[in-house]
């Protein structure tokens, strides 16, 4: 995760990225309170179990219109993140 944003600083300097780990059976509870709040990352994992309710909430952003070309990705992975078309 570190060369990911050091990489992704190198090419955008005017965006401050915080790295934030946190264990696994304590993820989901955690985004749940800090997306309820209103204090969510920017950017942050998802899965696709999880997907449907953070898609109905309004608590992603739609990609397709984001430069995310779907042919680059298997009609699975594509099904299971499509959420309302």
């Amino acid at each position: 995760m570190e060369d990911i944003a050091a990489a992704f600083t190198k090419e955008n300097p005017n965006v401050t990225i915080d790295i934030q780990v946190t264990p696994y059976k304590e993820y989901f509870t955690k985004l749940q309170t800090a997306a309820s709040g209103g204090s969510a990352a920017d950017v942050f994992w998802m899965n696709g179990p999880n997907f449907q309710l953070y898609a109905s909430n309004g608590q992603l952003a739609p990609l397709d219109d984001g430069g995310i070309d779907a042919a680059d990705y298997p009609q699975g992975l594509i099904d299971l993140y499509t959420y309302d078309g």
